[in-house]
């Protein structure tokens, strides 16, 4: 038997590469001897590490990465802790091996903690001895100048100023050389490339058709495979599914968060894990005996990016624990420090934590906004609470959002009103978080229920009807409300249960609003819970009760002079004239609506205008005009996404429709209104909606439309 050195084969499977093998060559008389050199990779044109587990998924990101390599010098992959790093570079670089004649070389920096050390770490992976009259960096040099090789620096975060300093000298000096470096922050070295590896995609909020469907996302791919190799009897099941799927949403798509739940499940089940997230950081733990510390339990993942923290990174990182969702530059800086701040100083605080992988930089229409990842973010208010310091920043934070609030009702009925719309909608997690925090203080409370007024009008439009009123009963305290702020609240809440067709509890919230309005002489405000009380009787048919309302409440409106009032107040009369045949008046009053409302640049108010108009227009049997009214009023609804006017626009097209007995395009329309309206739950939407569609059904052509009027 011969010696035939050491080989090294191809492992055909994703997960590594074969260890060296020695290789001898059996003779015997008779059979051939001299056969060429076997065609293998060099023995030790690598040091990767073989991996113990599969590799789950990023197949994509792994070809990018790849691409990137073979297209700049230096990159860097950068990303929160126990997010994947280090694996994927492995899994990069495995499939690299053929590409680099001198070799692929792993060097570990998690336990070098002198950075001078740095150049020996390397020098000793490559198996480099200090010579005599050389510097270690001279003999790296030396070594590595005209080869063709690739250097993976792991885990730089806590010494990246000197491997930024030794990666920019050796990459000068060595022109074939290429280095793929972790880290949680970029080395900052020019010519540098950044690739922030991302979570792994997780289940949708929605349930899918399928578990199976579930079982080709990467996140539960990974639980699912950990879960295995703990109870290797363990399945994806129809019942265990939607735990395993809030399981890998909960945790981010951290992959190693989501290890970490998979080994509890020799313990517990998946829907008890899932329950138990709350407490995360108590629950994942017990990760591999010979990982990193860092690495063997969620909280010291996070722990070792928090103590790299200088100390105003630390406290701006605990105070934007918080937020909710995403947020603005504007709004971080509310809760950073007082009035002498310094803004240039935050603004570098910021940069840091984006460049530490704590906070994600994302681009909405243009605006940067930032958000944590609700892992880090939960580490961070840990860390908030044992400052001590979390009532002084939620009433930053809550001062802050009633600013923006308040600020933003006055404009909703201007021509910016779709700006502050959007800018409304990106803030509504951090609204809640301000509105649901249960502090026992007068002052806080009263700004609570002065927020939960400010975004009345946008929760009316956004059809967030339930929510608004079920936050407005939440937050009136009598013990510490004003009665004028009471009365506005209470007139609030009877808008959203007139939208719900809760039409008792609607006029109930309404007279005791109108009760405190004439106690405090309160003239706008009654003329404004008049003209909502006349609303109640219009949408149940009472025309001869809601008619008088209405003119009472335009009549103070006009004394006042305040047209945002009387506009609405012009609509609401056209629409009872509709209903009376008094066709000369409604026009009048919508004519006369419309006007205002394009003065002050109102868009909903136009909307709601032109549906009046429309169907005055459909009761005169002018067609053209109704469908033009109508579709108009449609698109400036879509256009601002206002509920109430996407849906009754929907369905008097519909009629139209009906009355045309174009019976199909009325049953789509009808069907797209019956959704929406269920959706927000306007029941008396849903009542018309369904009343047609039963007619479309049933009625002969001719009758539908007259069924819908009934």
């Amino acid at each position: 038997m011969e010696d035939r050195s050491f080989c090294r084969k191809r492992s055909s499977i994703c997960s590594g590469l074969d260890c060296p093998e020695h290789i001898f060559q059996y003779i015997e008389r008779g059979l051939r001897e001299d056969f060429p050199l076997l065609r293998s990779l060099s023995a030790f044109a690598h040091n990767l590490p073989g991996q113990l587990t599969s590799f789950i998924g990023r197949e994509t990101e792994v070809a990018e990465i790849k691409h990137l390599i073979s297209r700049t010098r230096l990159l860097t992959l950068t990303g929160s802790g126990g997010n994947g790093k280090t694996r994927l570079a492995l899994q990069t670089a495995a499939e690299m091996v053929d590409h680099f004649a001198n070799g692929v070389w792993f060097v570990d920096m998690a336990a070098v903690l002198d950075s001078t050390l740095i150049a020996t770490t390397v020098a000793t992976t490559l198996r480099l001895r200090e010579q005599p009259g050389q510097t270690m960096l001279e003999a790296l040099i030396a070594f590595l100048r005209g080869k063709r090789l690739l250097l993976i620096f792991d885990n730089c975060e806590q010494i990246v100023s000197a491997c930024a300093v030794l990666a920019e000298k050796l990459l000068k000096a060595c022109p074939e050389l290429h280095i793929l470096a972790t880290s949680r922050e970029a080395l900052a070295v020019a010519g540098e490339t950044t690739w922030r590896v991302p979570s792994l995609p997780v289940p949708p909020a929605q349930p899918l058709d399928s578990f199976e469907k579930l079982a080709e996302i990467p996140s539960v791919r990974l639980f699912v495979d950990r879960a295995t190799s703990v109870v290797p009897d363990f399945q994806l099941t129809a019942g265990n599914a939607p735990a395993v799927a809030k399981i890998c949403r909960r945790l981010d798509g951290i992959p190693l968060a989501i290890e970490l739940a998979a080994a509890r499940v020799k313990m517990i089940s998946p829907e008890e894990i899932a329950l138990r997230l709350n407490d995360r950081f108590r629950l994942l733990t017990g990760g591999s005996r010979t990982a990193l510390p860092r690495h063997q339990t969620l909280r010291a993942a996070i722990d070792w990016s928090y103590h790299l923290l200088g100390g105003i990174e630390g406290v701006l990182f605990r105070r934007l624990s918080l937020f909710y969702g995403s947020f603005s530059l504007e709004a971080a800086e509310s809760v950073y420090e007082g009035p002498d701040q310094d803004s240039m100083e935050f603004l570098d605080s910021v940069s840091r934590l984006v460049d530490k992988s704590l906070l994600i930089l994302e681009q909405s229409a243009g605006t940067p906004r930032y958000r944590m990842l609700e892992t880090i973010r939960e580490y961070a208010f840990d860390r908030l609470r044992d400052s001590g310091e979390v009532a002084a920043v939620q009433r930053r934070f809550l001062n802050f959002f009633l600013k923006l609030g308040q600020t933003a009702d006055k404009e909703l009925s201007g021509p910016a009103q779709g700006k502050w719309l959007e800018r409304l909608d990106a803030e509504q997690e951090n609204f809640r978080a301000a509105l649901t925090w249960n502090v026992q203080e007068s002052q806080f409370r009263t700004a609570q229920l002065q927020l939960a007024l400010a975004l009345s009008r946008f929760w009316l439009v956004r059809g967030n009807w339930e929510e608004g009123l079920t936050c407005l009963l939440r937050v009136i305290s009598p013990d510490c409300v004003r009665q004028f702020d009471r009365s506005w609240a209470l007139n609030s809440c009877g808008n959203f249960a007139c939208q719900l067709g809760r039409y008792d509890e609607a006029t109930r919230h309404y007279e005791g609003s109108l009760a405190i309005r004439r106690e405090l002489g309160d003239q706008r405000g009654i003329a404004a819970t008049l003209n909502n009380l006349g609303n109640v009787y219009l949408h149940q048919g009472d025309y001869e009760t809601a008619e008088p309302l209405f003119s009472e409440s335009l009549s103070l409106l006009r004394k006042l002079g305040y047209e945002p009032g009387i506009a609405p107040c012009l609509n609401n009369l056209a629409s009872v004239r509709v209903q009376r045949r008094d066709y000369a008046g409604a026009e009048k009053n919508a004519n006369e609506a419309l006007e205002i409302f394009k003065k002050v640049g109102n868009d909903l108010g136009v909307a709601a205008s032109l549906a009046e108009l429309g169907k005055l227009a459909m009761s005169q049997k002018e067609i053209d005009r109704a469908r033009s009214c109508f579709e108009e009023s449609l698109a400036l609804s879509r256009d601002l996404d206002e509920k109430v006017g996407i849906i009754g626009s929907l369905q008097s097209l519909g009629q139209l429709m009906m009355i045309q007995n174009n019976y199909e395009s009325a049953r789509a329309l009808y069907q797209e209104s019956l959704s929406l309206a269920s959706e927000v739950a306007a029941v008396p939407y849903v009542t018309t909606a369904m009343d047609a569609l039963e007619a479309l059904n049933q009625a002969q052509p001719g009758d539908a439309a007259e069924a819908t009027r009934r």
